[in-house]
Parts: structure tokens; C-alpha cells; sequence
């Protein structure tokens, strides 16, 4: 895992944010982050989906919590497989689609 990527994690209030099933702290957005940068490639391929139904649901609009989560994201997809990439590559126009 990333230095203090836990930790950095928790400094955020994710009960400001909504996803697309309601308040990001609720719905877990943190440990479905920490799931995506975990070593256990199945678990993070499905915190990969469910960030990305939660985030940017089909594509219809993008949610509050995209904005924190962002950076997490991104750290993580610096040392992500392809498969995984080619998962936070989805999340990642899912925001931009939703964003125009």
C-alpha cells in the first residue's frame, strides 16, 4: 500500500460527500479506496467497479465524492496492472464525460 494512503484517507469528512446510493461515508467510498490500492488484485478489481458505479454511475453524472477521491485514484494508478488501469482509466472518463 501507499505511504499514509490509510491515513490521508481518514482526514477526509466523506460524510460531506454523496455518491450515486447517497452519503460517501455511508457507502464506504474510503474502504472501497484502500480495496483499490490493496495487493489482492480481485478485491481491487471490484472496489475499481463499484467506485466506479458509485462515482460516475453509467455515465449519467458525476458525484460529489469523485473530487476527494480523485487524488487516491490516481496514486493508485500509478503502479496498477494493466487490467486495473484499463478499470481507473474508466472511473477516470467516467468523470470526464460527466464533466462537460
Amino acid at each position: 500500500m501507499l505511504d499514509n494512503f490509510d491515513e490521508r484517507m481518514k482526514a477526509v469528512d466523506w460524510s460531506q460527500y454523496e455518491t450515486a446510493y447517497g452519503s460517501a461515508e455511508r457507502n464506504s467510498v474510503a474502504t472501497k479506496l484502500s480495496r483499490l490500492a490493496s495487493h489482492d488484485h480481485e478485491d481491487a478489481m471490484t472496489a475499481a467497479h463499484e467506485l466506479w458505479c458509485g462515482l460516475c454511475h453509467q455515465y449519467a453524472y458525476i458525484s460529489s465524492a469523485a473530487l476527494p477521491a480523485l487524488p487516491f485514484i490516481l496514486e493508485v494508478l500509478d503502479y496498477a496492472n494493466d487490467e486495473l488501469t484499463i478499470e481507473i482509466l474508466d472511473i477516470l472518463r467516467g468523470f470526464a464525460v460527466c464533466s462537460v
